[in-house]
């Protein structure tokens, strides 16, 4: 697979399926609820002005309208700006 290189302050990640799952392990549907307002994904490449603490293969939260979407050899990929992730996942 080829990756799209990020330029300036950007991160491509790939989006993270959601566990909609309760913690007996009963399964939750899509329509069963609000969708949370975060997504998660998995760092694939960042820009050269990327400062926050960030490392590729971190998993990272952001906004679900933060970003752009790409299509990138059949999967769907997130381009959003460092300022806009929230965190990373420990």
């Amino acid at each position: 697979m080829s990756l799209i290189q990020a330029v300036e302050d950007k991160i491509v990640v790939e989006l993270l399926k959601e566990e909609n799952k309760t913690k007996g392990g009963l399964h939750i549907p899509d329509s069963a609820g609000e969708q949370a307002p975060q997504k998660y994904g998995k760092v694939l490449s960042m820009g050269e002005d990327v400062t926050k603490e960030i490392k590729i293969g971190d998993t990272v939260s952001f906004h679900q309208r933060a970003g752009m979407d790409v299509l990138h050899e059949g999967q769907i990929l997130k381009v959003i700006k460092s300022d806009e992730v929230y965190g990373t996942v420990i």
